[in-house]
């Protein structure tokens, strides 16, 4: 409005941009949909070029939106396959793998050969085989991730797939195969997607029973990958979803961190009590049932304690922090022990910051983390080293137990 009210010479002095009638744009719009929504009398092939168009958008709105469109699409022209293809693809993308098993089915159901025009989009039979593994359909999935392989659309990233599917199954052996077919295909694509492979094959390795080569290799991954970014990624799918756990947990026990490794078996197995696998988590939190408190310390700062007095000290308030966590088995608690150098150096206290990884209730939780942080400041610290007014950092994980 105060554009229109400007005086002629703030009009001539100042360049405007086109004014766009938003009402008029709105009516335009809505009768778009009007059109859309309640019985398009209109061409096929205009409902899909305007879909295709919305799908583009970076706007999730508008990507709605075309689902809309391609679902009035499916009905003027049932048996065209294209329509079916964008709902498969908008599914995917969304990651919402049972509609999109189930649009790519109809897809291949009334043309198998079908690839889409111009598009960038990967076969039909990958599409649908990530779908149906990611929803729990394996054997279906192999079929397809088979039918790319036999018709040489074979990549690093198929093998992999293949290899999750048959895993899936329990079929290890061919598993096993296809991670080492896709970690040599890998190795001439990309360093993520080997390091992925190699994770998937240590993996079936570790259930194989093959230990000595699953540990020489998670070994070497986790120290190249100390973060365990690659299984971390927002990118990596499991299948099914409890996978996460057991790759971590095998990961974690390479890298010496008992207390993560036990929690995440634990977690693999409260997700999935009655996977193929449990036998094998159990046999690794057996392994790890003797692990003592503070076996891996991380120390850092300019000022720093004696390690073996200060993993004594620790050890020597192990009672009373384990209480603190009696009846949690699937709480995870890392302590940072803190504190300032100062002369003379005495033994003395530190602060306490706790952190949790946990599935627990809050109120549990902030009862928890009370009754720990009192029990670590109450942590007998040895002296340190180092310069007078210097900082150190002291930080180690303990697992909660199962109610006695």
């Amino acid at each position: 409005m105060c554009l229109l009210g400007a005086t002629a010479a703030n009009a001539q002095s100042w360049k405007h941009e086109e004014l766009v009638d938003k009402d008029a744009e709105a009516e335009q719009y809505s009768a778009f949909w009007e059109q859309t929504l309640h019985g398009f009398d209109g061409d096929f092939d205009e409902l899909l070029a305007r879909a295709i168009e919305l799908q583009r958008s970076r706007m999730d709105s508008q990507k709605d939106q075309a689902l809309a469109v391609l679902t009035q699409a499916t009905k003027l022209k049932p048996s065209d396959p294209r329509a079916h293809y964008r709902i498969g693809n908008h599914f995917q993308r969304r990651r919402e793998w049972k509609a999109c098993a189930r649009a790519y089915t109809k897809v291949f159901e009334l043309d198998p050969a079908f690839r889409a025009v111009g598009s960038t989009e990967s076969p039909l039979d990958e599409g649908l085989g990530l779908c149906l593994l990611y929803d729990g359909e394996f054997e279906r999935a192999v079929t397809h991730f088979r039918r790319l392989i036999t018709q040489e659309h074979e990549t690093p990233g198929i093998q992999l797939r293949h290899g999750e599917a048959l895993m899936a199954l329990g079929r290890l052996d061919e598993a096993i195969f296809s991670f080492r077919r896709a970690e040599r295909l890998a190795q001439r694509h990309s360093r993520n997607l080997a390091r992925e492979t190699e994770y998937a094959l240590g993996v079936a390795l570790d259930r194989a029973e093959q230990l000595g080569e699953s540990r020489a290799l998670l070994a070497r991954l986790t120290s190249r990958d100390s973060q365990l970014t690659t299984l971390y990624s927002t990118d990596k799918t499991y299948a099914p979803a409890s996978e996460e756990f057991y790759y971590l947990g095998v990961a974690y026990e390479a890298q010496g961190d008992v207390p993560r490794a036990i929690y995440s078996f634990r977690r693999f197995l409260s997700l999935d009590p009655n996977s193929p696998w449990s036998s094998h988590a159990k046999s690794h939190l057996q392994r790890s049932a003797k692990a003592k408190l503070a076996a891996s310390i991380d120390l850092s700062g300019s000022a720093q304690w004696p390690l073996e007095a200060l993993r004594t000290a620790i050890r020597k308030s192990e009672q009373p922090l384990r209480a603190c966590l009696e009846g949690y088995p699937e709480v995870l608690v890392t302590i940072t022990l803190s504190s300032p150098l100062s002369r003379p150096a005495v033994d003395h206290q530190a602060r306490a910051a706790i952190s949790a990884e946990t599935s627990a209730p809050r109120p549990d939780l902030n009862k928890i983390v009370e009754c720990l942080e009192s029990a670590a400041r109450k942590i007998r610290m040895p002296k340190q080293s180092g310069l007078i007014g210097g900082h150190g950092t002291a930080q180690f994980t303990i697992l909660g137990t199962p109610k006695s």
